[in-house]
C-alpha cells in the first residue's frame, strides 16, 4: 500500500496508512514525519515492551477481579455474593535466572557459611584469649600493689618495733639532759663554734656516749627531720619539734652556768689588756641565745637539723 494523495476535492491530501486527510500539503508533509505514521507504515503496532517482574490478581467469589486491595475491598462492600469470605489468589511469575547466577549453586553457599563459621569461632577464641591476659595482667598489678602496700606496712611495722621493742629501754629525754655533765671545754668550744654550733657539739658528744638503744631521740626521715622522742617512758613523734627545743634550751641553760667556772679558772680575764678579757667576752655573747624570736627560731632549727644528720635511723 503506498501513500495516496487522494483528493475528495482537489485541495485533500489522504494518508491510507493513517486514514489520515487534509487540506494543506505543509500538514500532510509534518503527518509523514510522525512516529505514528512511520510505525503503521512498516506493519507494526506500538507495543509496550514492559515486563513486570511479578503480577497480583485479586478476586472476588462472585469472579471479580481487581488489580490491588483497595478496588476489591469498596467491591466486597456492595457485592451480595453468599460467599462472605475473602478468596484472594495472587499469581507471582517466577523471575528468570539471570546470567549473573552463582556458580556451584547451594554447594558454594554450604562452604561460605561454614567458612564464616570458622571465622566467628576463631574470633570469638582471639576475643576469649585477650580477657584471659587482660585478666593476668590485672592480677600481676594488684599483687605489685599489695606488695607496695605490705612493704610500706613492714617499713612502718619495723620502725615501730626499733622503737618499742629494740629502744625499749633508752633513756627519757628529761633524764638524758640530767645526765649530761658539761666540762669548761664544752663552754670554750662556743668561741670558735658559735651558738648553734657549741649546742650540738654537747648534744651530739652526749649521743654518742650512748648506746643506739638507749637514746632517747631518733630520725626516722632525714628530709623531713621527723623526730621521735622517748619521754614518759613512752615514743612520739616530735610534730612541732618543741621537745628538740626544750631540750636545746635546758644545754644552753647548763652552758651559761660554767661562766662562774671559767672566770674562776681563769682571773686573768679580768685585766683588758689581757687576750682572755676578749675571749671571755666572745664567750659569753656565743653562749646566749638570740632575743629575737625569729632569729631563734632559725638557730634552733639549724641545731636540729645538725642532731638529726646524727641520730638517723638505719633501714
Amino acid at each position: 500500500m503506498e501513500i495516496s494523495k487522494v483528493s475528495k476535492s482537489l485541495n485533500n491530501f489522504y494518508c491510507e496508512f493513517c486514514d489520515y486527510s487534509c487540506c494543506r500539503k505543509s500538514d500532510f508533509n509534518k503527518h509523514l514525519l510522525t512516529d505514528k505514521h512511520l510505525v503503521s507504515k512498516d506493519g507494526n503496532q506500538m507495543e509496550t515492551m514492559e515486563i513486570s517482574k511479578s503480577q497480583k490478581v485479586f478476586e472476588c467469589g462472585c469472579g471479580k477481579s481487581y488489580k490491588n486491595k483497595s478496588g476489591l475491598w469498596k467491591h466486597k462492600k456492595k457485592c451480595d455474593t453468599k460467599n462472605s469470605q475473602e478468596n484472594i489468589k495472587m499469581d507471582i511469575e517466577e523471575p528468570e535466572p539471570t546470567e549473573k547466577s552463582v556458580p556451584g549453586g547451594g554447594d558454594f553457599s554450604s562452604e561460605m557459611i561454614l567458612e564464616l563459621l570458622k571465622q566467628n569461632q576463631e574470633f570469638k577464641e582471639l576475643i576469649l584469649e585477650q580477657n584471659k591476659q587482660m585478666l593476668e595482667i590485672s592480677k600481676d598489678r594488684s599483687i605489685t600493689n599489695n606488695n607496695n602496700i605490705t612493704q610500706n606496712n613492714n617499713n612502718k611495722f619495723n620502725l615501730n618495733v626499733f622503737l618499742n621493742e629494740t629502744c625499749k629501754d633508752a633513756l627519757n629525754l628529761s633524764d638524758f639532759l640530767e645526765s649530761l655533765i658539761l666540762s669548761l671545754t664544752d663552754f670554750e668550744n662556743f668561741g670558735p663554734l658559735g651558738y648553734c654550733g657549741g649546742i650540738s657539739n654537747i648534744l651530739i658528744k652526749g649521743l654518742n656516749t650512748l648506746d643506739v638503744s638507749k637514746r632517747p631521740i631518733h630520725c626516722s626521715d632525714l628530709k623531713r627531720e621527723v623526730i621521735h622522742v622517748k619521754n614518759n617512758d613512752t615514743w612520739h613523734k616530735d610534730d612541732n619539734k618543741e621537745q628538740m627545743i626544750k631540750a636545746i634550751k635546758a644545754i644552753e641553760h647548763k652552758n651559761v652556768k660554767q661562766m662562774n667556772l671559767w672566770a674562776k679558772a681563769n682571773p686573768e680575764y679580768k685585766d683588758p689588756n689581757n687576750k682572755k678579757s676578749d675571749l671571755y667576752t666572745k664567750l659569753i655573747d656565743q653562749s646566749l641565745g638570740e632575743t629575737d624570736k625569729e632569729k631563734a627560731q632559725k638557730n634552733y632549727n639549724k641545731i636540729i637539723k645538725m642532731v638529726a644528720k646524727e641520730i638517723l635511723v638505719e633501714k
